[in-house]
């Protein structure tokens, strides 16, 4: 196995563990809101993959001249006025030769009333699909109103309802999707609980009240065929067959790593997500290509409030997500967005419940079986390696030593491993169900998979600061 995957696994761990960035807030979110708004650059440059490979591809960023991946993500208000400036940097693939640079265009998923300005802002019209010289729909070009090489064109709408939704190139979809034209956008409710918590509400409706929130961006990428970009050569769609395969631009154990790693200088936003127990994270899952990626969260199932940023509820129950329903996994289709809230309890208690992991009780942080007893020591045994005896046990470097939350204790004598665990946190896997997304080029693992933390309170999270005022009983 390369090297880099086993470092980056502990070095990614140590580093968040003990107190990188706080990311309360959804990394690498960019502001477009009024008639200034935001510019983002159409850019080539290449990805980073824990197996050392570097591939080619295309981004939308906030930087000129450097490649972001995914594009940044568009953070914005119900009601409010949102301006994108697109401009096109785009190289051109074969030099002198007859190709040129692909002209690019931005669509903006579930918002109506988009309009469009190519004289810098000075008059809008509204944004219609580009046909060719015959209007036919069958010389359909763009979706949008597209920048040329080196050319901006300017985006502008009102977002009527909240929810998580994504951008992308309106133009040659089938490749420039592929190719990384993709971001993430939030379009925030503005409403918080009336329930005195102050939490934000997603939509409308308390089932989407939240404590923390993450942005669990998925792809993949065939690098042949980014290859053939990159050499000036024709996309070919219909051979696409991918081996990367990503959350939030970074293949694991790269999704570990704190925002901004130093030596991931394209793919600044990290995957790892860390909640206390009591809270109510929401995650915004996005799938932007063409597979169907099934998301499946140890610890505890996700309770999904919304597709598409169409809320459940049926109107029939008043302030309630009443179509909302309870997933160990849920599926991610090709083009959609799913709003879920994931919380973790142990030891009884409801983590859905108004007050979460009340259970009459104190809050309990251990295995029931022992009686709730932090201080009772808990066996470990570990199995002979069957298939060679004179191999030494080397996994078991994110467990704490202890079953117990907040509590340290030594490793299994022939566990040849030296534990990252600083404060006593759990670590729940989240990851594709497809065994195959599980892998860097077929190194395994990799690929589409990350993990939870679960954190005593008043110790440092991957999420936010330290907590000290859970709503725990």
């Amino acid at each position: 196995m390369n090297t880099r995957a086993i470092g980056g696994l502990i070095t990614g761990l140590a580093m968040v563990v003990m107190g990188g960035q706080a990311h309360a807030a959804i990394d690498g979110t960019i502001d477009c809101s009024g008639v200034s708004g935001c510019t983002l650059y159409a850019e080539a440059g290449f990805v980073n993959t824990p197996d050392g490979n570097e591939i080619y591809g295309w981004g939308f960023s906030d930087v000129a001249g450097k490649l972001r991946y995914p594009g940044p993500t568009i953070d914005a208000t119900m009601g409010e006025t949102v301006t994108v400036s697109l401009t096109n940097n785009l190289p051109d693939p074969d030099g002198a030769g007859p190709k040129g640079v692909d002209p690019v265009s931005i669509v903006f998923a579930g918002q109506t009333g988009v309009t469009y300005s190519v004289d810098g802002g000075t008059t809008f019209q509204p944004v219609v699909p580009a046909l060719g010289a015959t209007g036919h729909k069958e010389s359909l070009t763009s979706m949008a109103p597209e920048a040329a090489a080196g050319q901006t064109v300017i985006y502008q709408f009102t977002p009527t309802r909240p929810g998580t939704y994504y951008y992308n190139s309106g133009t040659f979809q089938h490749k420039h999707v592929d190719m990384g034209l993709v971001g993430a956008m939030v379009i925030r409710s503005g409403l918080v609980s009336a329930g005195g918590s102050g939490r934000p509400l997603a939509y409308t409706t308390e089932d989407s009240a939240y404590d923390v929130e993450y942005l669990q961006f998925t792809s993949s990428i065939d690098p042949d065929q980014h290859r053939r970009v990159e050499r000036g050569l024709d996309y070919e769609a219909s051979a696409y067959q991918p081996n990367y395969f990503f959350v939030n631009g970074r293949n694991y154990p790269d999704t570990l790593s704190g925002a901004n790693a130093f030596y991931l200088p394209n793919q600044p936003d990290s995957a790892l997500l860390g909640i206390y127990p009591g809270e109510r994270a929401l995650f915004r899952t996005v799938n932007v290509d063409r597979l169907v990626h099934p998301m499946h969260h140890h610890a505890n199932h996700a309770r999904i409030v919304a597709l598409n940023g169409h809320e459940m509820t049926s109107g029939f129950e008043p302030g309630r997500a009443d179509l909302a329903v309870d997933r160990f996994s849920h599926a991610t289709n090709s083009g959609q967005t799913v709003d879920s809230i994931f919380a973790w309890c142990d030891g009884g208690g409801d983590p859905f419940a108004a007050v979460p992991c009340a259970d009459g009780g104190a809050a309990k942080f251990g295995w029931d079986v022992y009686g709730n007893d932090a201080a009772h020591p808990v066996p470990v045994v570990t199995p002979p390696a069957f298939d060679n005896p004179n191999i030494a046990f080397n996994y078991g470097e994110a467990y704490s030593g202890s079953p117990y939350l907040g509590k340290k204790g030594m490793l299994p004598g022939d566990v040849q491993s030296i534990s990252i665990n600083q404060h006593g946190e759990h670590y729940m896997v989240f990851h594709s169900h497809f065994e195959y997304e599980l892998e860097n080029a077929g190194q395994r693992p990799g690929g589409m998979l990350t993990v939870i933390m679960i954190c005593m309170p008043g110790e440092a999270c991957a999420g936010h600061d330290p907590l000290t005022n859970l709503p725990i009983q």
